[in-house]
């Protein structure tokens, strides 16, 4: 996740962009609540701690209170080598692949379609 100040910029210029658009109406998530749902998405088993503690004293004192752990979380970029939380799950799509999607995303480069077809991309139609 981005730092606060560069997400706070790139609403503005979002919001600012789109302002004399008629009918449009823009919406965003607190960063507040997005730095939560960053937490929650790709914390480890501390993350259950902070979770009790957040039931008792609320998210900001548990998050203020563990706060190195929190921004290793929700700031620290992760390589495609980086464990996730989630990697014992079989969801059959190669972590490679998925490597590689991330890295054609962040040189904004198109992914083929996929053909829908038996192939060895991703591993979801075997």
């Amino acid at each position: 996740m981005e730092n606060e100040k560069a997400l706070k910029k790139r609403v503005n210029i979002i919001k600012q962009g789109l302002k004399k658009v008629a009918n449009v109406k823009v919406n965003f998530e607190s960063l507040r609540k997005a730095k939560i749902h960053a937490l929650l998405s790709c914390g480890d088993q501390k993350t259950a701690d902070i979770i009790e503690s957040a039931q008792k004293i609320g998210w900001a004192s548990a998050i203020r209170n563990n706060k190195a752990y929190c921004h290793s979380i929700i700031y620290q970029e992760k390589t495609a080598d980086t464990p996730l939380p989630w990697d014992f799950l079989d969801n059959r799509v190669k972590k490679e692949f998925l490597a590689e999607e991330f890295k054609r995303a962040k040189q904004e480069k198109k992914s083929a379609s996929c053909p829908m077809i038996d192939c060895n991309k991703c591993n979801i139609c075997i």
